[in-house]
């Protein structure tokens, strides 16, 4: 997930960051069963979630990005 300063952009409502949280969410509940991890991206990239079947945690995760990490 890009976490960069020009996420917060509003071009697309509320923000490109939140739309990107929003889609994730969708996948997640469309595809139960799957494992799903979270690598974040600005500049350089970091793990923040390695692969889980946990999607309540994953969605932790998620949940908290912002473009200040």
């Amino acid at each position: 997930a890009d976490v960069s300063l020009s996420m917060d952009s509003r071009d697309l409502a509320p923000s490109r960051l939140e739309k990107s949280k929003q889609i994730i969410h969708r996948i997640c509940a469309q595809t139960p069963g799957y494992e799903y991890g979270l690598i974040i991206f600005s500049g350089d990239a970091v793990l923040q979630c390695p692969y889980t079947k946990d999607v309540d945690a994953f969605l932790v995760f998620v949940s908290s990005l912002h473009s200040s990490i």
